[in-house]
């Protein structure tokens, strides 16, 4: 779009802000559209969530031992193949 824009001649630069314009219209239409068949098959926003529901409240988690103790790190070998 940029390069249609910069790089066109000037006769043209109405042609092409026009044709952005149709793109962008095009672009919303299709977005609204498809909200509209969500909707009508049950879907709601609530579903963009992507986290499962939880029944754990954040308030008042305790932070066992483990979390406190370092990491075991090995050496690595090398390979025998």
């Amino acid at each position: 779009c940029t390069y249609h824009f910069f790089y066109n001649p000037s006769a043209l630069q109405g042609l092409v802000t026009t044709q952005a314009g149709l793109t962008l219209l095009g672009n919303i239409t299709v977005a609204i559209a498809a909200y509209r068949i969500a909707v009508s098959n049950g879907w709601t926003p609530s579903e963009l969530n992507p986290f499962p529901k939880s029944n754990t409240s954040p308030q008042g988690i305790i932070v066992d031992e483990l979390a406190s103790e370092p990491l075991n790190v090995i050496p690595s070998k090398d390979s025998e193949v």
